[in-house]
């Protein structure tokens, strides 16, 4: 009786599982949609139940980056997409290396994960493309050996994982900013110096997921909005630029700097010119992702 009570129980699940399954599937696609974004936010929020605790545990620690009064030097500035001037959005050793001799620090670097699961730096496969002469498809298809035969922009070099590592040996003052790769095992596997690195996140999921990675600095991303930094109060937060437009925004934000949050900015059309360095960085916000300044530069 009781294995065909089980037999029972079982078979009921199963068909629940086809009878929703099926229901779901001829759903219109906007009810659909629906549906499916708010099961993920539900299991999302299940899932950072505790996410508040974790920071609170770590937050001290998170504190390195914080950088207060700081308008011109190397605490300041981030090199954005592997370098500036002519290497700006490249994420080649050439700039890194460039970078490094303009005395940043800070330097971000695009990730993305080849066909056979290693870390490259670009910024997306299209844009890789184009730099590199090949159709979108070709690159995709390609492995991490076979990209690093290429040329960005017929002379510039392609970094894998491994590469940025060596850079990171040979240079103990390079501090890693990442963004768009959320394989965060493979990042630390790759790169192991989980302590010379800031990883942006996207999302409260993938952030808790990058801590409990062992990732020790992990950046939420955000376009403008601070409502979840300020009920979370992530220690590091990467934020564009034109959150600054509006004046009670600009405020929140600076709150936010005030208490400690260590807020990255990007969107060079705004972060690279001198009004808007003189009036937030180092006030307002702790760094800027730049093209154009190098910490030479007195503002």
């Amino acid at each position: 009786m009781r294995k065909l009570s089980i037999k029972l129980v079982f078979l009921s699940l199963i068909s629940v599982f086809l009878i929703s399954g099926t229901i779901f599937v001829l759903m219109p696609t906007q009810l659909r949609s629906k549906v499916q974004n708010k099961t993920v936010r539900v299991w999302e929020n299940f899932y950072t139940r505790n996410l508040k605790q974790e920071i609170d545990a770590r937050r001290t620690v998170m504190q390195k980056f914080y950088n207060s009064g700081d308008k011109s030097g190397s605490n300041a500035l981030i090199a954005h997409g592997g370098g500036i001037g002519r290497f700006t959005y490249t994420n080649c050793q050439e700039g890194v290396l460039d970078a490094l001799a303009r005395g940043f620090t800070f330097i971000e670097l695009d990730l993305q994960k080849t066909k056979d699961d290693k870390i490259v730096a670009l910024h997306d496969w299209h844009d890789f493309a184009q730099l590199t002469g090949k159709q979108v498809d070709e690159v995709q298809r390609m492995s991490l050996h076979e990209l690093k035969q290429l040329k960005i922009q017929g002379k510039y070099t392609v970094l894998g994982g491994e590469d940025i590592k060596r850079l990171m040996q040979q240079y103990p003052q390079f501090v890693l900013v990442t963004d768009k790769l959320q394989d965060f095992g493979l990042i630390l596997r790759e790169i192991p110096y989980p302590e010379r690195m800031i990883v942006e996140t996207f999302g409260k999921y993938n952030y808790l997921k990058a801590l409990r990675a062992g990732i020790i600095y992990p950046a939420y991303s955000t376009w403008s909005d601070t409502r979840e930094i300020e009920k979370y109060q992530f220690p590091i937060v990467v934020m564009a630029a034109h959150a600054m437009n509006d004046e009670a925004n600009a405020d929140k934000v600076k709150l936010l700097h005030e208490n400690k949050i260590t807020i990255l900015m990007h969107w060079a059309e705004i972060c690279d010119k001198p009004d808007f360095i003189n009036q937030h960085l180092g006030s307002s916000i702790s760094k800027i992702y730049t093209d154009a300044w190098a910490p030479a530069h007195q503002k």
